[in-house]
């Protein structure tokens, strides 16, 4: 899930950043959606082993406690938003379903035009998101949210699916996809432009941030990763390796005060987090 941070561009912050180890999650799953700030973050849905999860856990900045349920267990989920105010798109389950959370409950939102099952990329608000790609062979379309139904938006210059992404409906970025895609696009509210391409190309990764200050980390290329990039002005830019190697996680919080919590490398989900700083 995406969070922006505000810096005066000749004071942002110069990584690279460094990862710590944090409280787990009570429990370990992959695929799972995420969203909120480092210090205030939301995991739900996701899988371990052969067991799909509706659960939410809700994070303070020190620990993790059990939220509201999803109306259903699901997997391959995306969110974003705030811990108060967050969405939960597509996955494989009702996979054009959209549930919002209000900090304690989730209740069902306006449904996408089309099924978006395979971790669709999303950004944005509640009451102001957008998501894309999601179906098996990939998609380029995108649609918008405006807190109660979804319209067409600009189509993305290339089909994704199980990529990066962070930022707003004005501010967004796209980087990485299966397979192994290097390639990044940001968006600026009217239409989608090619950026700098990602170091390392991989997919099932998750990010933080927004197109002018974005993090990439974690994923699969020829076996599962640490790595972590981050994207200034166009450039991306190695950054601290991740304590673990692991991929099908999920993000939230910005590009100098992240987090990344479960994945996996094998049938096993993790309940392992950590937390990105660049001081």
């Amino acid at each position: 899930m995406p969070g922006i941070g505000f810096y005066i561009k000749d004071a942002w912050p110069e990584g690279p950043g460094a990862w710590t180890t944090e409280n787990n999650l009570s429990q370990g799953r992959y695929g799972l959606g995420g969203a909120g700030l480092q210090d205030s973050a939301l995991a739900f849905g996701g899988r371990n082993v052969s067991t799909n999860y509706s659960t939410s856990e809700e994070y303070n900045g020190v620990s993790w406690a059990a939220g509201g349920s999803l109306s259903e267990t699901k997997m391959y989920v995306m969110g974003t938003g705030s811990q108060t105010a967050a969405l939960c798109v597509g996955g494989n389950g009702t996979a054009s379903r959209v549930e919002e959370y209000n900090g304690s409950a989730w209740s069902l939102g306006g449904s996408t035009s089309i099924d978006r099952q395979y971790h669709p990329g999303t950004v944005g608000t509640q009451t102001a998101g957008m998501t894309w790609s999601g179906p098996s062979a990939g998609s380029a379309t995108s649609e918008k949210y405006d807190g109660a139904s979804w319209s067409s938006g600009d189509d993305l210059n290339s089909t994704r699916r199980y990529g990066a992404d962070g930022g707003t409906q004005t501010a967004a970025f796209s980087a990485g996809g299966y397979s192994d895609l290097t390639t990044t696009e940001e968006y600026n509210g009217n239409a989608w432009v090619y950026g700098g391409n990602l170091n390392t190309g991989r997919h099932y990764l998750s990010g933080s941030g927004n197109s002018s200050h974005g993090l990439s980390f974690g994923g699969y290329s020829g076996g599962t990763q640490q790595t972590t990039e981050e994207y200034n002005d166009s450039v991306w830019t190695a950054g601290g390796n991740m304590s673990i190697n692991r991929y099908q996680l999920a993000g939230a919080g910005t590009q100098i005060d992240a987090l990344a919590f479960g994945g996996r490398t094998g049938s096993t989900g993790f309940q392992t987090t950590e937390s990105y700083s660049i001081s």
